[in-house]
């Protein structure tokens, strides 16, 4: 099954919920789903987001992240 989450608070956010967004992301893959997190756009370039989101957060995204 696909699913694709939007999220309405940006990655640069220090929100707490997107650091909920992301686990549950990941546990839904972990449940075989294709899992696709649509974010808002940042002011700043975001080359690498599965690193910048693992060095963050401290949360490895096993799914795909789009702005």
């Amino acid at each position: 099954m696909k699913l694709l989450y939007i999220h309405s608070v940006d990655v640069e956010s220090k929100k707490a919920n997107l650091i909920q967004v992301l686990s549950m992301c990941n546990s839904f893959v972990n449940s075989n789903m294709n899992v696709t997190l649509l974010l808002p756009e940042t002011e700043n370039l975001i080359e690498d987001s599965i690193s910048f989101i693992s060095l963050r957060f401290g949360i490895k995204p096993n799914f795909k992240i789009f702005f």
